[in-house]
């Protein structure tokens, strides 16, 4: 009887064994297969949503990989070139009060945006102003924006879009007049650490 037993037990545990190992290896199996699909699911995801490409179009980049240039076409650029990149020190608001902003209409991706206008209201003599454009951009080390406008008497010009416009989403962008100042003569701008605009 206790042979027998033993025999019994001898051929039932290998079996129920390998029946147990076999069941676990194919969970086992099913959970790599799922976290597997899960891993490209998010990669194909991440891949939607940025692109490696520096040169591609604004439009095709999340906001954390807009440059500089990128942020300045989307919101900044207008037909008299956008100004100047501007790295000088302020240099007084003496000519402020001759001056206006104000919005013309619409602009940006589905007019998400006011154009914005700045005149000289002097007739006589021709300003330079530094604008200050602050913003936030999710992901976007890059801020702000300062650039130096000509004016000439009576002349009325723009300054850009009030909001930048991407990808259906659109972000505020502050304006300050930093500085406002009367220019005297043919020098006057040079003296005020102004750039051309990178193109």
């Amino acid at each position: 009887m206790d042979a027998c037993l033993c025999l019994s037990l001898v051929i039932i545990f290998p079996v129920n064994f390998n029946y147990y190992c076999n069941k676990f290896n194919a969970i086992l199996l099913m959970h790599k297969q799922s976290v597997l699909i899960l891993v490209l699911f998010l990669s194909i995801c991440s891949c939607s949503k940025r692109t490696t490409d520096p040169s591609a179009p604004p439009e095709e980049k999340h906001t954390s990989e807009l440059t500089y240039m990128d942020i300045y076409n989307l919101a900044l650029a207008s037909e008299n070139g956008g100004g100047m990149d501007f790295h000088g020190d302020a240099f007084g608001n003496e000519a402020s009060d001759d001056l206006s902003i104000y919005a013309n209409g619409s602009c940006g991706k589905g007019d998400c945006g006011i154009s914005l206008i700045m005149e000289n209201k002097n007739i006589e003599r021709s300003i330079s102003a530094v604008i200050k454009a602050k913003f936030r951009l999710p992901g976007n080390d890059i801020n702000e924006m300062i650039r130096m406008y000509q004016l000439q008497p009576g002349e009325a010009l723009s300054i850009g879009c009030s909001h930048i416009c991407h990808q259906d989403n659109s972000y505020m962008i502050q304006r300050e007049v930093v500085s406002a100042g009367y220019i005297e003569d043919d020098a006057g701008v040079s003296t005020l650490d102004a750039v051309e605009s990178p193109s």
